[in-house]
């Protein structure tokens, strides 16, 4: 690449899950991440969860703590000193505006 400096990553749990990635531990995955992007280059999480079983290679995302990898595993994404000042977006399935703040409300307890 010309400009590698003008490269960011965007790290999606749902997607690393599928492909069959352990994420927990998280220090093991971000250890990961850093060995092969460099954390610093990573400026989003998709932080999603799975519907189907871990290495299925299907993306059919779930909300976060819904799905297969659970809020076990994904809660430490929200958490992790390394990880905590990347942006986080969701993307689910459709449901309902209640049905939403809802979910948000559970996640921001975690």
């Amino acid at each position: 690449l010309d400009f590698p400096d003008r490269i960011g990553f965007c790290v999606d749990t749902g997607h690393a899950f599928s492909y069959g990635y352990d994420l927990d531990p998280i220090d093991d995955f971000i250890a990961l991440l850093d060995q092969t992007l460099g954390l610093a280059h990573i400026k989003l999480i998709h932080f999603n969860d799975v519907y189907d079983k871990q290495g299925a290679k299907l993306d059919r995302h779930a909300f976060p703590g819904q799905g297969t990898a659970g809020k076990t595993v994904l809660q430490p994404f929200l958490h992790h000193q390394k990880l905590c000042s990347i942006p986080k977006i969701i993307e689910g399935p459709t449901c309902s505006k209640s049905n939403l703040l809802a979910l948000l409300d559970d996640i921001r307890s975690w």
